[in-house]
Order: structure tokens, then sequence, then C-alpha cells
């Protein structure tokens, strides 16, 4: 079985984005672009909603070094921009839609969000490396309601947004999670990672 970890940055008021859909309070140092690369290093295939995957579609097919200047949250050096370029271009991708999306940024193949938790859990199930799933907060609510989600690895950034996209305000039920780990990085993010705890029917 396959481990499936929701990764998202989020700011100190859970929001994963501006009212205006803006990430330009991401903040970037040597530490989270380790931690980042760590984890692509060591996955399979990354699942996307359509809107996230058509945002970094836009950029990453092209970028490489460039990515030190403009890149979504810039880069410290050309090396680590040429490695996360290259590892986001070649990792398999998996888009999440209701509509068929165009899968201009490969390799990628779309998944039907009609059936999203029985895809999911069919990909678990798979035998090879973990999955991570960079979602937008439609699809983080619906993999963290149906208990898809074996990690929570959320990168805090020290901002208070008050207006923006919040992360978990639609999900349906109380979750209690175990904290794993907690990485203060030079930029003042804290990566904190948990995993739920079993609820009342799997304790059962």
């Amino acid at each position: 079985m396959r481990k499936l970890t929701l990764m998202m940055s989020t700011t100190l008021d859970a929001k994963v984005a501006g009212s205006a859909g803006s990430l330009d309070w991401f903040l970037v140092d040597e530490g989270i672009e380790a931690a980042r690369l760590d984890v692509l290093r060591s996955i399979d295939a990354m699942i996307f909603g359509r809107v996230s995957y058509e945002l970094l579609a836009d950029f990453w097919p092209t970028a490489g070094a460039a990515a030190v200047d403009d890149g979504p949250g810039g880069f410290t050096s050309p090396q680590r921009a040429d490695e996360f370029a290259h590892l986001l271009n070649t990792i398999p991708k998996i888009v999440v839609s209701h509509a068929p999306p165009e899968l201009r940024w490969g390799p990628a193949r779309s998944m039907s969000g009609d059936d999203v938790v029985g895809a999911v859990r069919a990909l678990k199930a798979e035998e090879g490396r973990d999955l991570v799933l960079f979602a937008g907060a439609e699809l983080a609510t619906t993999a963290i309601d149906a208990d898809l989600v074996d990690e929570y690895r959320l990168m805090v950034h020290p901002i208070v947004l008050g207006k923006g996209l919040p992360l978990f305000d639609r999900i349906q039920a109380e979750r209690t999670l175990e904290l794993l780990d907690s990485t203060r990085f030079a930029s003042g993010v804290v990566e904190l990672r948990y995993r739920p705890q079993p609820t009342a029917g799997d304790a059962a």
C-alpha cells in the first residue's frame, strides 16, 4: 500500500492563496528547497487539481535556472532550480478534473473528478513509491473527508492574510492528528508533519 501525502504551503491562518489567488507571500530558503527536493526524489507521481496544474503548467515546462529570479517563490541557486524543474517535468502527473483538461505539461494523465476517491484508492493499492497530493483546496478537502491522506506536510508561512482561500473550512468531520515532526527554516517558515489518528470507526 502506497502512502499519500498532502503537501501544501499555507499561511498562519490556513489560507492557501490570497483573495485574488495571489501566492506572492511564499518564502524560500535553502532548507525549504532541500525539503521540497527530498520529497520529489522519493515519489512516483503527483496528483493535482486542474487549477493548480494549469498554474504550474504555465511556468515549469520551460523552466530551469530562470526559476532563481521568477519562479514561484524563487530559488537560491541555479543548480537547485534546475533539479527542481527536471523533477517536476519528469515525474508523472495526475490531473483531477470533471472536464477533460488540456495536458500540456507532461508526462500527465487525467482522472475524472466524478470518482476521484475510488481512483485514488486504487492508485494507493498499486506497487511502487509514495504519492503526493499537490492539490487545490477543493481536492484536498475531498481527500481528507475520504480518509485518503496518510500524512499532512504543511509549510506554514509567517503571515496572516485574513482574506483568501482557506484550506480546511469545508472539512465535514473533526480530524485528530499526531505530530510527527516540525522543522523551522531560516525564513521563518515552519514545516509541520502530521499523520491522522484512527477514527472511532477505524478503531472498531
